[in-house]
């Protein structure tokens, strides 16, 4: 095995290892670049009672209807377990997921958001770290947690979301946001969001 690394190859572990952390981690660090900011932009709020909603104690039946709907067969996470497990030994597991549940809102172990990280080849020659896309492998109760929340956000996301924002909201397609006008030199068009002279 060998890794291109600019104009050399590099072919122990040690150094393909050494490599692949120093590609990652300049790839994804923050770079000192000016950010817009929300200064003076006006965000939708939920009442009181939405906001008492989302961090109510979990009940068995919303983790159950999660666990029960999932698709199971897709890959496990690090934790090897995909949702066809966690279907089929429920009525064995449910105490113990419910113990998780329980403990969300005062203690997640680390070890909860661990997961794998996977190099899906760009090309059908992959010779350096940028040939290929990283993805994260997260783990089954990751999932399970995030979609029980997903669940208590979906029916106030209204309320938070604009509604000219049509990306990636439920029921709302992408080409619902595109508008198209004349500005007023008459030498651009108005598509979306952006200018096209």
């Amino acid at each position: 095995m060998a890794l291109k690394v600019g104009d050399r190859w590099v072919e122990s572990v040690q150094d393909i290892r050494a490599e692949v952390v120093n590609f990652f981690k300049s790839h994804f660090s923050d770079s000192e670049v000016d950010h817009p900011t929300l200064d003076g932009v006006q965000l939708n709020s939920i009442s009181d009672e939405d906001a008492k909603g989302l961090t109510i104690p979990f009940r068995e039946e919303e983790i159950t209807g999660v666990v029960l709907s999932a698709d199971g067969l897709k890959c496990p996470g690090p934790d090897g377990f995909n949702f066809s497990f966690y279907k089929r030994f429920w009525n064995l597991l449910k105490r113990e997921v419910g113990t998780m549940f329980n403990q969300f809102y005062h203690s997640v172990p680390r070890s909860f958001s661990s997961y794998f990280v996977t190099l899906i080849p760009k090309v059908s020659s992959p010779s350096s770290l940028s040939d290929s896309c990283p993805i994260s492998l997260l783990g089954s109760l990751y999932k399970l947690v995030a979609k029980v929340l997903a669940g208590r956000l979906a029916p106030i996301m209204d309320k938070l979301i604009s509604s000219n924002q049509s990306a990636f909201i439920k029921g709302r397609q992408l080409v619902d946001g595109v508008v198209v006008g004349v500005s007023p030199n008459s030498q651009s068009i108005l598509v979306g969001f952006g200018f096209v002279s």
